[in-house]
């Protein structure tokens, strides 16, 4: 699976900064590894993508 960011990224339709996304995205994370007991390793990958995929974005 590959995420793809787009150059404006929006939540509920409202737009966000970069440190936004960062703290947005830092939050996601979190909740994932916290909610996350029966597809770990899927939800971990999945993670895994997107923090990759914004990486590229800020760079």
């Amino acid at each position: 699976m590959k995420i793809i960011l787009a150059q404006m990224i929006a939540i509920n339709n409202i737009p966000l900064t970069k440190l936004q996304l960062q703290n947005y995205l830092r939050g996601f994370h979190s909740m994932i590894l916290k909610t996350d007991t029966d597809n770990r390793g899927t939800v971990a990958a999945l993670v895994q993508e997107i923090a990759e995929a914004a990486k590229e974005f800020f760079t």
